[in-house]
């Protein structure tokens, strides 16, 4: 089971929101979401709830557990020029144009991906390091 934090992070770039952004949809203290992904630690519930309520085309369980379907009855994909997310839920298609139109929005999300990424390869080391170490041992026995 994925921590919530991932799907948090994949509702963010489906929305093309930075997780600034999210934070203040959802009236949370900057950092909150973004300190948690970066340091893969969970987040309060009640963000979570804020989130489901704010966005509720995503599916709860999905949320909650990362399984199933990532929106209620259907899927996500990129399409177009890179600036439309189509939502296909049971015969049914909505496309939303999304634009950006402040550079420092899109500066903001790219330090905070590699804010992420950072964390995620230090994650990585620490687990080849692991690793390293349990082969050690079995290769001792």
């Amino acid at each position: 089971m994925e921590k919530i934090i991932v799907q948090i992070s994949k509702i963010a770039a489906s929305e093309h929101l930075s997780i600034g952004a999210l934070e203040k949809k959802i009236d949370a203290s900057k950092g909150v979401l973004a300190k948690a992904i970066a340091n893969n630690t969970d987040i309060q519930a009640k963000w979570v709830q804020k989130i489901a309520e704010n966005f509720p085309q995503y599916s709860a369980e999905w949320l909650l557990t990362g399984e199933g379907e990532m929106l209620r009855g259907g899927n996500v994909q990129v399409s177009g020029r890179g600036n439309a997310v189509v939502g296909n839920s049971h015969n049914s298609t909505a496309t939303v144009n999304a634009t950006p139109t402040d550079t420092s929005d899109l500066r903001a999300m790219v330090e905070e991906q590699r804010t992420i990424i950072e964390g995620l390869q230090g994650q990585l080391q620490e687990k080849d390091k692991q690793i390293a170490q349990l082969l050690a041992i079995i290769s001792n026995k």
